[in-house]
């Protein structure tokens, strides 16, 4: 996607999971060729749910994926689309609880996962706030290089016994009732508090970008260019997400760079990692308690 302050490669990549392996071969190659295009980006994956519980064939695609690429965390985003409005009040905690026990070797954090209500596209409103909620956790993903380890693996044939697994540690879970209320209760504590730091972190790059504005204004003879018109180009193509698919954008620190005429793309760089720097050391050192 171009715009007039600067291009984005936007890729709406499909769902992994198929019904036959042509298919789902397809869709190895269309993905893999995405990282090849775009490696440095943000990915955001969006997760289908049922009675608040993610898809097992989503959790299916995500560990084939992250296998593959072992995604940086600073650079990944979950989205839970479509939820009801109307919802239990441990319903967030309760779907990362037991997400947190089907994914292999990574561990989701509140942080980084964003619910996003059913909306009725008619509502300019109900838009509106989907796109601000929508900004303040894209705005504070920096994007890294996203690295292949090896190429997507899944097959067809392996794809019940796959299934099977997953029930049988869902039924793990529910069995250890007493861990999972423990578990369900530190999760939706984390995402309530997560929702503040969002709000204070977006806060702050918002600042930092006026404070950049008015300098440039003040010494510049160029045309200065916001770079948050191309965040809110970027939120508008990212809020109807399909369920089950991976979204790939190419933003992050470095888009800003030289957007803002009179500040290089050294300040840029630092100032956007001086905003994202504490909650990374939190995933890091353990410190997000």
């Amino acid at each position: 996607m171009e715009t007039k302050e600067s291009d984005y490669l936007i890729y709406n990549i499909p769902g992994l999971v198929e019904i036959n392996q042509e298919q789902i071969d397809r869709n190895k190659k269309e993905i893999m060729k995405a990282f090849k295009e775009c490696p440095t980006s943000i990915v955001i994956f969006v997760w289908a749910q049922i009675g608040g519980r993610a898809q097992d064939d989503d959790v299916i695609a995500f560990n084939a994926l992250n296998d593959a690429y072992k995604f940086p965390v600073e650079s990944l985003m979950f989205i839970v689309n479509n939820i009801p409005p109307n919802r239990p009040q441990q319903y967030e905690g309760k779907f990362l609880a037991v997400l947190n026990d089907t994914i292999k070797s990574f561990d989701v954090t509140t942080v980084d996962t964003i619910f996003i209500d059913a909306v009725d596209p008619t509502n300019s409103a109900q838009m509106q706030n989907t796109r601000a909620k929508l900004m303040k956790y894209i705005a504070v993903h920096p994007a890294h290089k996203q690295n292949k380890q090896h190429d997507i693996v899944l097959q067809l044939d392996e794809l019940k016994q796959m299934r099977n697994i997953l029930k049988q540690q869902q039924q793990q879970a529910e069995q250890d009732r007493a861990r999972l209320e423990m578990q369900i209760a530190k999760m939706t504590k984390e995402h309530n508090r997560s929702q503040a730091e969002a709000n204070e972190r977006f806060q702050k790059i918002s600042e930092e970008c006026k404070s950049m504005q008015q300098r440039a204004q003040a010494k510049s003879a160029n045309e200065y260019k916001n770079p948050f018109k191309a965040f809110w180009v970027l939120v508008d193509s990212t809020v109807d997400l399909a369920v089950g698919s991976t979204q790939l954008v190419g933003l992050g620190a470095g888009a800003l760079i030289d957007l803002a005429t009179g500040t290089s793309s050294e300040e840029v760089s630092r100032k956007m990692r001086d905003v994202t720097k504490g909650i990374t050391a939190g995933r890091v050192n353990g410190l997000d308690d």
